[in-house]
C-alpha cells in the first residue's frame, strides 16, 4: 500500500521521559530550513526496534498521510522512523580522540 503524504517533518530528539519524547521539528512539507515547532510524542508511536534505540540527539522522519487499500478504502496514518545516518571519517576521528583523552585521564 502506498501513502499519500499530507504532512512531513524532520525531527531531532531533545529529551526522553517516561512514555514520551520531546522533539524539535522542521516542516519538510512547507520547505522550512529551520526548526519551526516542538512536540511531545508518545514512545508508542515508534516501532519496537526504534523504541529500543531512541536517544537524545536521534534524528527521525515523521510522515502523516492517507493510505489506500487496493479496494479503494483509505485511512489516515502516522509513521515515525529513526534515521540511520552514516558515520563519517571525521566522526570516527573525533570519537577516537575523545576515547584516548578519557583513557589517558584514567591512566589506561
Amino acid at each position: 500500500m502506498c501513502i499519500e503524504v499530507v504532512q512531513e517533518w524532520e525531527g531531532f530528539v531533545v529529551a526522553i521521559d517516561a512514555g514520551t519524547f520531546n522533539a524539535r521539528l522542521l516542516d519538510v512539507t512547507a520547505g522550512d530550513r529551520y526548526d519551526s515547532a516542538e512536540a511531545t510524542i508518545p514512545l508508542e508511536a515508534l516501532s519496537g526496534e526504534d523504541r529500543e534505540r531512541i536517544e537524545e540527539g536521534s534524528i527521525f522522519r515523521w510522515v502523516i498521510g492517507h493510505q489506500r487499500a487496493p479496494a479503494g478504502s483509505g485511512r489516515r496514518v502516522s509513521r515515525i522512523v529513526l534515521r540511520d545516518l552514516p558515520m563519517t571519517a571525521a566522526d570516527e576521528r573525533v570519537g577516537r580522540r575523545w576515547a584516548r583523552e578519557i583513557m589517558d585521564r584514567f591512566g589506561l
